[in-house]
C-alpha cells in the first residue's frame, strides 16, 4: 500500500509539473505585447516589473472600433510564478484516476489569493462604445445578438433620485400601453437599466415610465422614442430602503477544463469573501452553486445562502474541476437554479458572480430560457457579474457581456499577466486596468454598497 501510495504521489507530481508548464510557471511574462510605457524593463527573473506602468498594445484588427480597444495599464503590479512548489499532494485512491481530489492540507502547491490577475469594462458605462461594437464590426460580434435572440441595443438608462440622494432599490418598469415590457430595480447610485425586450425580433414601442416601492406608484413619467443611451431622470420622494445586507453568490464552473484556475479561484474566493465579511461592516449572506453540464456526475450542486460564511468557504473548497467533455457547458441550468432556485432576499444588495470558461449550449430554447432568466434577474436586482476564466471565446464574451449589461452588472475577465492558466482571450473593449483579481472583486463589491 505504500508503494501504491508512492507510486500515485510520483505520478501526480508529474502531471501538476506538466499542468505547471503549460500554465507558464517559469515565471516569464506571457504575453510579449506587454512592453513597459516608461522605457522600463522586465525583472530578470521575470517576477517583477521594473517599470512602475505599463501599457498592453492594441491589436490592429480591433482598430476599426475604437483607436484605444484592447489596451491596458498596469501599474506596479507583480507578475507571479504560477505554481510555486512546497511538497506533495495527498489523492484519494478509491476514485477513478481522472477524478482525483486533494482530501487534507497536504504541503503542497502555494495555491495563496492574490496570484491571479484580471480586468474590469462595464458596458452600460460605456454604451456608445457597446452600440459600435455590435453594429460596425463585421464578423461574428455583428451575428451573435440575432443568433441568441439577445438585443440590449434598445436601452433605457434610468436614473432616479430623491433630492440630491440616489434613489436605491426603487421598482422602475418600462410600458408599450398597458404592456409592462421590462423591470429592474435600482442600485445604490440610483441608476436602473431598461429594455424594449431583449429580442431582437420582438419589438415594442414604449411610452411611460413608473416607479414604484412595495408596490406603491411612485411616479408616471411619458417617454417619447428618442431616449435611447440617455439617462432619463426621474426625481421621487421615497425614504431609504434597504441597501444594509449583501447576498453575495458565486456560480462557478467545475468542469475539466477548468482545472488549470481552480484550485487559484478557490484561494481568491475565500480571500474576498474574509475580506468583505471582516472589513465591510456589512452583514453578509453568502451563496457557493458548482456546475458541469448534463453528461457529468452532477449538473448543478448548489448551496444556499448562509450567514455561516465558514461552512460556504469548506463548501468552496471541497470542490475540484472534473467533467465536461465538449466545449458548451451547462450555463442556463446553473443561472435558472441560481436565479429562481436560491432565497434572494428583498431589499438586499444582490451581487452574483458568474466564474466560467465556456457558453451554454445553443438551441433556440437555450436562447429563449437565457433571455426569460436575464429578465428575471433584472426585476429582482441581481446583477450578474461574469469573471471570464481561460479559454473564453467571442461568442461567450458576448454572452457574458449582455448578462452584465441587462441585469445592470459589470464585465470582468482573467488576464494573462499573471502566467496562472491557459491563454486568455484578450477582450474586445476599451482601455482597461489590470488589478489582482481579488482585490477587483472586492472593489467592485464595495462599488454597490
Amino acid at each position: 500500500m505504500i508503494m501504491k501510495k508512492r507510486r500515485l504521489l510520483y505520478i501526480s507530481a508529474i502531471c501538476a509539473s506538466l499542468l505547471l508548464s503549460s500554465c507558464g510557471a517559469s515565471g516569464e511574462a506571457t504575453d510579449a505585447a506587454i512592453v513597459p510605457s516608461n522605457g522600463g524593463s522586465f525583472g530578470a527573473d521575470g517576477g517583477t516589473f521594473a517599470a512602475d506602468e505599463y501599457s498592453y498594445a492594441a491589436e490592429e484588427e480591433y482598430a476599426a472600433v475604437d483607436d484605444s480597444v484592447g489596451e491596458a495599464e498596469i501599474g506596479g503590479l507583480e507578475v507571479f510564478e504560477a505554481g510555486d512548489k512546497s511538497g506533495e499532494k495527498l489523492v484519494d485512491e478509491t476514485k477513478p484516476y481522472e477524478t482525483f481530489e486533494i482530501i487534507e492540507e497536504y504541503p503542497r502547491f502555494n495555491y495563496q489569493a492574490g496570484l491571479l490577475t484580471a480586468g474590469e469594462w462595464n458596458d452600460n458605462e460605456n454604451f456608445d462604445f457597446w452600440t459600435n461594437l455590435i453594429t460596425t464590426r463585421q464578423d461574428e460580434w455583428n451575428s451573435l445578438p440575432s443568433h441568441w435572440n439577445l438585443s440590449t441595443l434598445n436601452r433605457v438608462a434610468v436614473n432616479v433620485t430623491n433630492g440630491d440622494t440616489p434613489a436605491e432599490n426603487v421598482t422602475v418598469k418600462l410600458y408599450s400601453g398597458n404592456t409592462m415590457v421590462w423591470e429592474a430595480v435600482t442600485d445604490n447610485n440610483g441608476n436602473a437599466y431598461l429594455f424594449n425586450t431583449l429580442s431582437s425580433s420582438n419589438q415594442y414601442v414604449p411610452t411611460k415610465i413608473t416607479t414604484e416601492r412595495g408596490g406603491q406608484l411612485l411616479t408616471e413619467v411619458e417617454f417619447s422614442q428618442g431616449a435611447y443611451m440617455d439617462y432619463v431622470n426621474i426625481d421621487v420622494e421615497a425614504k431609504k430602503y434597504g441597501g444594509d445586507i449583501l447576498d453575495l453568490m458565486f456560480v462557478v464552473d467545475t468542469t475539466g477544463s477548468m482545472g488549470d484556475e481552480l484550485a487559484y479561484l478557490q484561494a481568491e474566493l475565500q480571500d474576498i469573501v474574509k475580506r468583505v465579511t471582516d472589513e465591510k461592516q456589512i452583514p453578509v449572506r453568502l451563496s457557493v452553486n458548482f456546475y458541469r453540464d448534463s453528461s457529468d456526475d452532477y449538473v448543478v450542486k448548489d448551496f444556499d445562502f448562509t450567514v455561516d460564511i465558514d461552512e460556504a468557504v469548506r463548501n468552496l473548497n471541497q470542490q475540484y474541476a472534473s467533467g465536461g467533455g465538449d466545449y458548451e457547458e451547462a450555463v442556463e441550468v446553473a443561472l435558472d437554479v441560481a436565479i429562481n432556485g436560491s432565497t434572494w432576499q428583498e431589499g438586499n444588495t444582490k451581487l452574483m458572480f458568474l466564474i466560467l470558461d465556456a457558453p451554454p449550449h445553443y438551441n433556440d430554447n437555450n436562447a429563449v430560457q437565457l433571455a426569460s432568466l436575464l429578465e428575471t434577474a433584472a426585476a429582482q436586482g441581481i446583477r450578474i457579474i461574469p469573471v471570464a476564466s481561460s479559454g473564453v471565446d467571442t461568442e461567450t464574451e458576448f454572452l457574458c457581456r449582455t448578462f452584465a449589461i441587462a441585469t445592470g452588472g459589470t464585465y470582468t475577465f482573467l488576464t494573462d499577466h499573471s502566467g496562472v492558466g491557459g491563454s486568455h482571450l484578450e477582450p474586445t473593449v476599451g482601455q482597461y486596468q489590470v488589478e489582482k483579481l481579488n482585490d477587483m472583486i472586492v472593489r467592485i463589491i464595495e462599488s454597490y454598497l
